[in-house]
């Protein structure tokens, strides 16, 4: 039986140029998947300011049928807390006075925030900023990307802006 060589973990040229600049603190290396399609989000969020932990964990549970309908909870799971708010209206009301409206400005890692209507059952909805317009949420069909617009004009939901990640 051959043995097979250990394949090395390659970090996107982000990822690398921020390594090399001198950068305080290395450490969110060891948080960077080794999947290229995550590595590429995940070093844009690490250079815009957000934990990239989230993301991260975001996109780990794409097509998870764990949280159906449970958008705050998918959002808190990535964000590492758990039962923190009751619905993500509640997320949005209790967060208002940090809350950015200015879609031009937001970053990766970011909370999105859409209004409380017919197709949200009144509780609002709540997304993680991908990045390049897009977001990963729950819905009721499973945890999903899709491009922010796109959303707006299927499901008719306000946006309520967004709120920069911790």
């Amino acid at each position: 039986m051959a043995l097979r060589k250990k394949k090395k973990r390659s970090y996107s040229k982000d990822v690398i140029s921020a390594a090399a600049s001198g950068s305080p603190n290395l450490d969110y290396l060891q948080y960077l998947p080794p999947d290229p399609k995550t590595s590429v989000v995940t070093s844009q969020a690490i250079q815009a300011g957000a934990n990239p932990k989230i993301l991260d964990k975001a996109l780990k549970e794409l097509g998870s049928q764990d949280y159906n309908g449970l958008c705050e909870k998918f959002v808190e799971m990535a964000q590492g807390v758990s039962g923190k708010f009751a619905s993500a209206y509640d997320a949005f009301t209790k967060n208002k006075d940090q809350i950015q409206t200015d879609m031009s400005k937001i970053v990766p890692g970011a909370q999105i925030f859409y209004a409380p209507d017919k197709s949200n059952s009144g509780w609002g909805h709540t997304t993680i900023y991908k990045g390049n317009g897009d977001q990963i949420g729950a819905t009721y069909q499973g945890v999903k990307t899709s491009n922010i617009q796109d959303w707006v004009s299927k499901t008719g939901q306000k946006l309520l802006g967004w709120l920069p990640p911790k």
